[in-house]
């Protein structure tokens, strides 16, 4: 082997090395990024489902008779449905 095919082994390990520190690189931000993307996700449904709570008891308190009526109602469809 001569200087000149040593010298572009080394050159071509280089850049492969440096491609795929690269890579890795940018994989890892790319999972930071979706972890990032979850948790804000995660809150927001959160809040949501809280917010949907709150609406639901008000609603129940301010109407108690149209909400069993509801109850009724929604048992009576889920009934005949598992027939």
């Amino acid at each position: 082997m001569n200087i000149n095919e040593s010298m572009t082994d080394r050159s071509t390990r280089e850049r492969m090395t440096s491609t795929a520190h690269n890579a890795i690189d940018k994989a890892a931000d790319l999972k930071d990024q979706a972890a990032e993307w979850v948790s804000e996700r995660t809150d927001q449904l959160g809040a949501t489902q809280k917010k949907l709570v709150e609406n639901t008891t008000r609603y129940v308190s301010d109407n108690p008779i149209k909400s069993l009526g509801f109850a009724v109602l929604a048992a009576l469809v889920v009934g005949r449905l598992m027939k």
